[in-house]
Protein backbone atom coordinates (compact mmCIF):
# COMPACT_ATOMS: atom_id res chain seq x y z
CA UNK A 1 0.00 0.00 0.00
CA UNK A 2 1.38 3.38 -1.00
CA UNK A 3 1.49 6.35 1.34
CA UNK A 4 -0.75 9.39 0.89
CA UNK A 5 1.89 11.67 2.48
CA UNK A 6 3.49 12.64 -0.82
CA UNK A 7 3.72 16.35 -1.76
CA UNK A 8 0.33 17.81 -2.66
CA UNK A 9 0.74 21.51 -3.43
CA UNK A 10 -2.34 23.47 -4.51
CA UNK A 11 -2.47 24.76 -8.09
CA UNK A 12 -2.23 28.36 -6.85
CA UNK A 13 1.19 27.63 -5.32
CA UNK A 14 2.35 25.97 -8.52
CA UNK A 15 1.21 29.00 -10.52
CA UNK A 16 3.12 31.32 -8.21
CA UNK A 17 6.22 29.14 -8.52
CA UNK A 18 5.92 29.24 -12.30
CA UNK A 19 5.59 33.03 -12.24
CA UNK A 20 8.68 33.27 -10.03
CA UNK A 21 10.47 30.95 -12.41
CA UNK A 22 9.65 33.20 -15.35
CA UNK A 23 10.87 36.28 -13.47
CA UNK A 24 14.04 34.51 -12.39
CA UNK A 25 14.73 33.30 -15.92
CA UNK A 26 14.29 36.87 -17.15
CA UNK A 27 16.77 38.13 -14.53
CA UNK A 28 19.21 35.37 -15.47
CA UNK A 29 18.97 36.39 -19.12
CA UNK A 30 19.82 39.98 -18.21
CA UNK A 31 22.72 38.89 -16.01
CA UNK A 32 24.10 36.61 -18.70
CA UNK A 33 23.90 39.43 -21.24
CA UNK A 34 25.73 41.78 -18.87
CA UNK A 35 28.41 39.23 -18.01
CA UNK A 36 29.01 37.91 -21.54
CA UNK A 37 28.44 41.02 -23.67
CA UNK A 38 28.03 44.39 -21.92
CA UNK A 39 30.82 44.17 -19.36
CA UNK A 40 33.48 42.74 -21.70
CA UNK A 41 32.75 45.49 -24.26
CA UNK A 42 32.79 48.18 -21.56
CA UNK A 43 36.05 46.88 -20.14
CA UNK A 44 37.64 46.81 -23.60
CA UNK A 45 36.62 50.40 -24.23
CA UNK A 46 37.97 51.51 -20.85
CA UNK A 47 41.26 49.72 -21.48
CA UNK A 48 41.49 51.55 -24.82
CA UNK A 49 40.93 54.91 -23.14
CA UNK A 50 43.38 53.98 -20.40
CA UNK A 51 46.19 53.37 -22.89
CA UNK A 52 45.84 56.87 -24.35
CA UNK A 53 45.25 58.73 -21.09
CA UNK A 54 47.53 60.38 -18.52
CA UNK A 55 47.36 62.11 -15.12
CA UNK A 56 44.07 62.38 -13.26
CA UNK A 57 42.09 60.86 -16.14
CA UNK A 58 44.26 57.76 -15.99
CA UNK A 59 43.64 57.33 -12.23
CA UNK A 60 39.88 57.82 -12.70
CA UNK A 61 39.78 55.25 -15.53
CA UNK A 62 41.75 52.73 -13.44
CA UNK A 63 39.35 53.12 -10.52
CA UNK A 64 36.30 52.84 -12.81
CA UNK A 65 37.78 49.80 -14.60
CA UNK A 66 38.54 48.22 -11.21
CA UNK A 67 34.92 48.74 -10.05
CA UNK A 68 33.55 47.36 -13.33
CA UNK A 69 35.81 44.34 -12.96
CA UNK A 70 34.65 43.72 -9.37
CA UNK A 71 30.97 43.92 -10.45
CA UNK A 72 31.73 41.62 -13.39
CA UNK A 73 33.32 39.01 -11.07
CA UNK A 74 30.45 39.24 -8.55
CA UNK A 75 27.81 38.72 -11.26
CA UNK A 76 29.76 35.88 -12.81
CA UNK A 77 30.14 34.23 -9.39
CA UNK A 78 26.41 34.65 -8.75
CA UNK A 79 25.55 32.86 -11.97
CA UNK A 80 27.83 29.94 -11.09
CA UNK A 81 26.52 29.73 -7.54
CA UNK A 82 22.90 29.72 -8.66
CA UNK A 83 23.20 27.80 -11.91
CA UNK A 84 20.17 25.67 -10.91
CA UNK A 85 17.25 28.06 -11.41
CA UNK A 86 13.70 27.63 -10.09
CA UNK A 87 12.58 26.20 -13.43
CA UNK A 88 14.79 23.16 -12.78
CA UNK A 89 13.12 22.73 -9.41
CA UNK A 90 9.74 22.85 -11.12
CA UNK A 91 10.82 20.15 -13.57
CA UNK A 92 11.82 17.93 -10.68
CA UNK A 93 8.63 18.75 -8.84
CA UNK A 94 6.51 17.87 -11.88
CA UNK A 95 8.28 14.51 -12.08
CA UNK A 96 7.52 13.90 -8.41
CA UNK A 97 3.93 14.99 -8.97
CA UNK A 98 3.55 12.53 -11.86
CA UNK A 99 4.93 9.75 -9.66
CA UNK A 100 2.44 10.67 -6.95
CA UNK A 101 -0.44 10.66 -9.44
CA UNK A 102 0.62 7.21 -10.62
CA UNK A 103 0.58 5.97 -7.02
CA UNK A 104 -2.82 7.59 -6.46
CA UNK A 105 -4.22 5.81 -9.53
CA UNK A 106 -3.00 2.50 -8.15
CA UNK A 107 -4.48 3.33 -4.75
CA UNK A 108 -7.81 4.27 -6.37
CA UNK A 109 -7.78 1.04 -8.38
CA UNK A 110 -7.08 -0.97 -5.24
CA UNK A 111 -9.93 0.71 -3.39
CA UNK A 112 -12.29 0.07 -6.31
CA UNK A 113 -11.40 -3.61 -6.32
CA UNK A 114 -11.87 -3.77 -2.53
CA UNK A 115 -15.32 -2.21 -2.95
CA UNK A 116 -16.12 -4.69 -5.74
CA UNK A 117 -15.32 -7.70 -3.55
CA UNK A 118 -17.20 -6.21 -0.60
CA UNK A 119 -20.30 -5.83 -2.81
CA UNK A 120 -19.83 -9.40 -4.11
CA UNK A 121 -19.85 -10.72 -0.54
CA UNK A 122 -22.85 -8.57 0.37
CA UNK A 123 -24.83 -9.68 -2.71
CA UNK A 124 -23.95 -13.34 -2.07
CA UNK A 125 -25.26 -13.02 1.48
CA UNK A 126 -28.52 -11.43 0.28
CA UNK A 127 -28.98 -14.09 -2.42
CA UNK A 128 -28.51 -16.84 0.15
CA UNK A 129 -31.06 -15.12 2.38
CA UNK A 130 -33.49 -15.07 -0.56
CA UNK A 131 -32.90 -18.81 -1.08
CA UNK A 132 -33.59 -19.50 2.61
CA UNK A 133 -36.89 -17.63 2.32
CA UNK A 134 -38.22 -19.65 -0.63
CA UNK A 135 -41.79 -20.70 0.08
CA UNK A 136 -41.79 -24.47 -0.31
CA UNK A 137 -45.54 -24.37 -0.94
CA UNK A 138 -45.33 -21.79 -3.74
CA UNK A 139 -42.22 -22.62 -5.70
CA UNK A 140 -42.27 -20.11 -8.57
CA UNK A 141 -38.98 -20.70 -10.41
CA UNK A 142 -39.01 -17.33 -12.17
CA UNK A 143 -39.63 -15.53 -8.87
CA UNK A 144 -36.83 -17.54 -7.27
CA UNK A 145 -34.44 -16.45 -10.02
CA UNK A 146 -35.51 -12.83 -9.69
CA UNK A 147 -35.03 -12.80 -5.91
CA UNK A 148 -31.57 -14.37 -6.23
CA UNK A 149 -30.46 -11.97 -8.95
CA UNK A 150 -31.92 -8.74 -7.54
CA UNK A 151 -29.03 -7.94 -5.14
CA UNK A 152 -26.56 -8.25 -8.01
CA UNK A 153 -28.69 -6.04 -10.23
CA UNK A 154 -28.85 -3.40 -7.49
CA UNK A 155 -25.07 -3.45 -7.02
CA UNK A 156 -24.15 -3.79 -10.71
CA UNK A 157 -22.31 -0.43 -10.74
CA UNK A 158 -19.79 -1.54 -8.12
CA UNK A 159 -19.64 -5.23 -9.02
CA UNK A 160 -19.57 -5.07 -12.82
CA UNK A 161 -18.43 -1.42 -13.07
CA UNK A 162 -21.44 0.03 -14.86
CA UNK A 163 -20.56 3.60 -13.94
CA UNK A 164 -22.64 6.75 -14.54
CA UNK A 165 -25.05 5.06 -16.93
CA UNK A 166 -22.50 5.12 -19.76
CA UNK A 167 -22.84 1.45 -20.71
CA UNK A 168 -26.05 -0.50 -21.35
CA UNK A 169 -26.20 -3.37 -18.85
CA UNK A 170 -27.92 -6.70 -19.42
CA UNK A 171 -28.26 -9.72 -17.09
CA UNK A 172 -30.26 -12.75 -18.19
CA UNK A 173 -30.98 -16.38 -17.35
CA UNK A 174 -31.60 -19.04 -20.01
CA UNK A 175 -32.71 -22.64 -19.40
CA UNK A 176 -32.46 -25.41 -21.96
CA UNK A 177 -35.76 -26.74 -23.27
CA UNK A 178 -35.17 -30.25 -24.66
CA UNK A 179 -38.51 -30.24 -26.47
CA UNK A 180 -37.60 -27.40 -28.81
CA UNK A 181 -33.82 -27.87 -28.39
CA UNK A 182 -33.32 -24.20 -27.52
CA UNK A 183 -32.23 -22.13 -24.56
CA UNK A 184 -35.32 -20.26 -23.39
CA UNK A 185 -35.15 -16.86 -21.73
CA UNK A 186 -36.48 -17.22 -18.17
CA UNK A 187 -35.50 -13.92 -16.57
CA UNK A 188 -33.90 -10.75 -17.83
CA UNK A 189 -33.08 -7.32 -16.47
CA UNK A 190 -31.48 -4.78 -18.79
CA UNK A 191 -31.00 -1.10 -19.52
CA UNK A 192 -34.19 0.53 -20.76
CA UNK A 193 -32.25 1.94 -23.72
CA UNK A 194 -31.92 -1.57 -25.16
CA UNK A 195 -34.53 -2.51 -27.76
CA UNK A 196 -35.59 -5.91 -26.44
CA UNK A 197 -36.46 -8.93 -28.54
CA UNK A 198 -36.02 -11.55 -25.78
CA UNK A 199 -34.85 -14.27 -28.16
CA UNK A 200 -34.26 -17.91 -27.46
CA UNK A 201 -30.88 -19.29 -28.53
CA UNK A 202 -30.07 -22.48 -30.31
CA UNK A 203 -27.28 -24.73 -29.04
CA UNK A 204 -23.99 -23.32 -30.33
CA UNK A 205 -25.61 -20.06 -31.45
CA UNK A 206 -24.55 -16.75 -29.88
CA UNK A 207 -22.59 -16.52 -26.67
CA UNK A 208 -25.42 -18.22 -24.78
CA UNK A 209 -25.50 -21.19 -27.18
CA UNK A 210 -21.71 -21.43 -27.40
CA UNK A 211 -21.39 -21.43 -23.59
CA UNK A 212 -24.02 -24.17 -23.35
CA UNK A 213 -22.57 -26.36 -26.12
CA UNK A 214 -19.01 -26.12 -24.84
CA UNK A 215 -20.07 -26.38 -21.18
CA UNK A 216 -17.61 -23.67 -20.23
CA UNK A 217 -17.40 -19.94 -19.62
CA UNK A 218 -17.57 -17.68 -22.66
CA UNK A 219 -15.71 -14.40 -22.12
CA UNK A 220 -15.08 -11.57 -24.56
CA UNK A 221 -14.46 -7.85 -24.32
CA UNK A 222 -15.08 -7.24 -28.03
CA UNK A 223 -17.98 -9.31 -29.34
CA UNK A 224 -17.66 -7.76 -32.80
CA UNK A 225 -14.35 -9.56 -33.26
CA UNK A 226 -15.43 -12.75 -31.51
CA UNK A 227 -14.94 -15.84 -33.74
CA UNK A 228 -17.86 -17.49 -31.91
CA UNK A 229 -20.32 -15.12 -33.59
CA UNK A 230 -18.95 -15.17 -37.14
CA UNK A 231 -21.66 -15.45 -39.84
CA UNK A 232 -24.50 -16.13 -37.39
CA UNK A 233 -27.77 -15.15 -39.01
CA UNK A 234 -29.58 -14.58 -35.71
CA UNK A 235 -27.55 -11.46 -34.98
CA UNK A 236 -29.42 -8.17 -35.22
CA UNK A 237 -27.93 -4.93 -36.47
CA UNK A 238 -28.41 -3.47 -32.98
CA UNK A 239 -26.44 -6.28 -31.32
CA UNK A 240 -23.09 -4.71 -32.20
CA UNK A 241 -24.12 -1.62 -30.20
CA UNK A 242 -25.78 -3.44 -27.30
CA UNK A 243 -23.50 -6.40 -26.58
CA UNK A 244 -19.76 -5.76 -26.81
CA UNK A 245 -18.44 -7.17 -23.53
CA UNK A 246 -19.90 -10.56 -22.61
CA UNK A 247 -19.53 -13.14 -19.85
CA UNK A 248 -21.66 -16.28 -20.19
CA UNK A 249 -21.53 -18.89 -17.41
CA UNK A 250 -23.02 -22.41 -17.40
CA UNK A 251 -25.68 -23.27 -14.82
CA UNK A 252 -25.33 -26.84 -13.53
CA UNK A 253 -27.82 -29.17 -11.90
CA UNK A 254 -25.27 -31.45 -10.27
CA UNK A 255 -23.50 -33.02 -13.30
CA UNK A 256 -25.95 -31.81 -15.95
CA UNK A 257 -25.79 -28.40 -17.62
CA UNK A 258 -29.29 -26.91 -17.57
CA UNK A 259 -28.79 -23.35 -18.72
CA UNK A 260 -26.68 -20.22 -18.94
CA UNK A 261 -26.37 -17.00 -16.96
CA UNK A 262 -25.10 -14.07 -19.01
CA UNK A 263 -24.02 -10.50 -18.25
CA UNK A 264 -23.26 -8.08 -21.09
CA UNK A 265 -22.26 -4.47 -21.62
CA UNK A 266 -22.50 -2.12 -24.58
CA UNK A 267 -18.99 -0.91 -23.73
CA UNK A 268 -15.92 -2.75 -24.99
CA UNK A 269 -13.34 -3.72 -22.34
CA UNK A 270 -16.00 -3.44 -19.64
CA UNK A 271 -14.94 -6.48 -17.63
CA UNK A 272 -11.70 -7.65 -16.04
CA UNK A 273 -11.41 -11.42 -16.45
CA UNK A 274 -9.48 -11.94 -13.20
CA UNK A 275 -12.13 -10.04 -11.26
CA UNK A 276 -15.51 -10.53 -12.94
CA UNK A 277 -15.44 -14.27 -13.53
CA UNK A 278 -15.85 -14.70 -9.77
CA UNK A 279 -19.25 -12.98 -9.41
CA UNK A 280 -20.66 -14.61 -12.57
CA UNK A 281 -19.68 -18.07 -11.29
CA UNK A 282 -21.12 -17.32 -7.86
CA UNK A 283 -24.37 -16.16 -9.45
CA UNK A 284 -24.55 -19.31 -11.62
CA UNK A 285 -24.07 -21.52 -8.53
CA UNK A 286 -26.72 -19.61 -6.58
CA UNK A 287 -29.15 -19.93 -9.50
CA UNK A 288 -28.41 -23.67 -9.61
CA UNK A 289 -29.35 -23.94 -5.93
CA UNK A 290 -32.54 -21.98 -6.59
CA UNK A 291 -33.34 -24.24 -9.55
CA UNK A 292 -32.88 -27.38 -7.47
CA UNK A 293 -35.15 -26.06 -4.71
CA UNK A 294 -37.71 -24.89 -7.24
CA UNK A 295 -37.84 -28.34 -8.84
CA UNK A 296 -37.88 -30.40 -5.65
CA UNK A 297 -40.74 -32.84 -5.45
CA UNK A 298 -43.11 -32.22 -2.56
Amino acid sequence: MYSNNLPNLPNQILDKLRQQSQKQNYIYSILQSLVSIVFPITESILVGFLVGSDGNNRITLIIFLFLIGIIHIVLLTSIFLFEKPLSQFLIEFEELKQTKEKYQEEITGTREIQLTFYKILKSTELSLAAINQIDKQKKDLIQIFENILNPWIQERSDIFWFKDGEAFYNLAIYLFNPTIQELELKFRKCDNRIKRSDRNWGVGVGHVGVCFSRKETSFTNDAIKSPDLTNQETKRIEDKNYYKSVIAEPIWDYNDIIGVFIVTSSKAEQFEKEIHLLPTRLIAKLLAIGYQIGNEKD
